[in-house]
């Protein structure tokens, strides 16, 4: 965007360093055999190390992109990325099922403290119409860690043993410290808040109830949650006019909603249809776990390229249509693996392969859209919002898939009745999808006041205060019109990508 803070740089230093936790999530799924084994404990116990972590991680994550308001991204990044990085230490060294589950929560915390802060940050370094492009690279970077995740956590544990999941992350997440508090800028609100505690507390209340009923399969916990949810909105609402956690701007903003409940139904149908499919193969199609692991991985795979093109496609004709068209691509391989799924596991990959494209292609228009209307002093509590509701939405995802499989004896009947889950709530979000307005294309209005405001925020890392230096700089260095070495203007030469 100028040359003061190169945004893609920025973008790929967070990526990367919050790339540990996706991967230490699908590891540590993988090395559940290998926990039981080594510290004695039974299969409920070690389920919780799993358990624990989404918890925790879903009850903060509004928290924690609200914080970012008021004390900016790069500080909750690098808190929550140092919290999550000693949290892997005592959990690498626990001695039993207690403290590893007690070292899980902690890793959520530090997860919910940093996972939002990267969309946060892309709505203030990036202009509107630079975003597509920035959540396809997010895109391209959860398609790989998706793909390879399992994989390498296998590799880790039948090599190093468990506890390297772990460890593994103190190099990776110290050099991870390092690189963003050199390379990332810290934007903060223009004025002086104060964080709702009374708030924070309710909501996380009344989403741990909403989560721990989908993880155990309990409706009255569910129920539960109705109580601190009332409180929250009534306490939200005599709270607008001073910080409240979640200002009702948000929702009373059309493409934000819409997005956030499409940003629900999407993990909901990609989380549904890995379950299922997996399960099938290796209960019905008799493939062990990693062989089943790799014929599912080509969805993710399928869908790097096309998260990088959906980027493209987003910032110049729109995200509406863009998203329309993946869902249309879940839809069919969706339902080709329904009709497949009685068949050996080659008839399953052309639905596969047709459903990762639509992931690619769905990936960088909600954020885009949903984030077009949003202040940068709300861009926090956005983001925590979008990440709450994904996370949730995966979690619907699965539990309503073994719910369904529950109602038929038969096996290839129950999965195959059990895909109406995923393909319900795929056409829900395609509907979604036609009602939202188009975000205009090509808006460059307020790019100026883009290049001005990166250019004071680099003054707040080491590296931009040695480019700033060099350049003898200011806001808006060069001026706006000034040509840059790969050609355009000032304010497009590093935004190119």
């Amino acid at each position: 965007m100028n040359r003061a803070v190169n945004p893609w740089l920025v973008l790929w230093t967070l990526l990367l360093s919050s790339a540990i936790c996706a991967l230490d999530s699908t590891a540590v799924n993988v090395a559940i055999p290998a926990m039981m084994l080594d510290l004695g404990a039974g299969l409920d116990d070690v389920l919780w190390v799993v358990n624990a972590y989404v918890l925790a991680l879903v009850m903060l994550l509004v928290s924690g992109g609200r914080l970012a308001d008021l004390y900016g991204p790069r500080t909750l990044f690098l808190a929550g990325l140092a919290v999550f990085t000693l949290a892997s230490g005592l959990a690498g060294a626990a001695g039993g099922a207690g403290p590893l589950i007690a070292a899980r929560v902690l890793q959520g915390i530090g997860a919910a403290l940093l996972l939002p802060q990267t969309m946060s940050m892309i709505t203030h370094i990036f202009p509107p119409e630079r975003r597509g492009r920035a959540f396809g690279l997010w895109g391209v970077v959860a398609g790989i860690v998706v793909a390879l995740g399992p994989a390498a956590g296998g590799l880790i544990v039948s090599s190093l043993g468990w506890r390297w999941i772990f460890h593994l992350n103190l190099p990776l997440g110290a050099l991870g410290l390092v690189a963003v508090a050199l390379v990332c800028p810290n934007p903060r609100a223009g004025s002086r808040r104060r964080f709702d505690l009374l708030g924070s507390a309710l909501l996380a209340l009344a989403l741990f109830a909403v989560a721990f009923a989908l993880i155990e399969g309990r409706a009255e916990a569910a129920l539960a949650a109705a109580v601190p949810l009332a409180a929250f909105v009534l306490v939200e609402r005599a709270r607008q006019h001073r910080d409240p956690l979640l200002p009702f701007a948000l929702v009373k903003d059309r493409g934000f909603t819409l997005m956030a409940v499409v940003n629900l139904a999407l993990p909901a149908a990609v989380g549904s249809m890995m379950f299922l499919t997996v399960y099938h193969l290796q209960n019905a199609g008799g493939l062990p776990a990693a062989g089943a692991g790799l014929v599912v991985a080509a969805a993710p795979v399928v869908s790097v390229p096309f998260a990088a093109l959906s980027g493209r496609l987003t910032d110049r004709y729109g995200g509406k249509y863009v998203l329309f068209t993946g869902l249309l691509l879940f839809l069919a391989g969706l339902g080709w693996a329904a009709v497949a799924v009685g068949g050996a596991w080659p008839e399953l990959l052309p639905g596969l392969l047709v459903f990762g494209a639509g992931m690619g292609l769905v990936y960088a228009p909600p954020g885009t859209i949903a984030m077009y209307g949003v202040a940068q002093a709300m861009s926090g509590a956005a983001s925590g919002v979008f990440s709450t509701v994904t996370r949730i939405g995966a979690l619907i995802g699965s539990a309503g898939a073994g719910a369904l499989l529950r109602t038929s004896g038969d096996l290839t009947h129950a999965v195959s009745g059990a895909y109406t889950l995923p393909l319900a709530v795929t056409a829900v979000a395609a509907a979604l999808t036609l009602a939202v307005k188009p975000v205009p294309r090509g808006a460059r209005a307020d790019q100026r006041d883009v290049d001005r405001g990166t250019a004071r925020l680099c003054r707040t890392t080491v590296a931009g205060r040695r480019v700033l230096g060099r350049q003898g700089g200011g806001p808006g260095v060069g001026g706006p019109g000034r040509e840059t070495a790969r050609g355009g203007t000032h304010g497009e030469g590093r935004a190119g990508g």
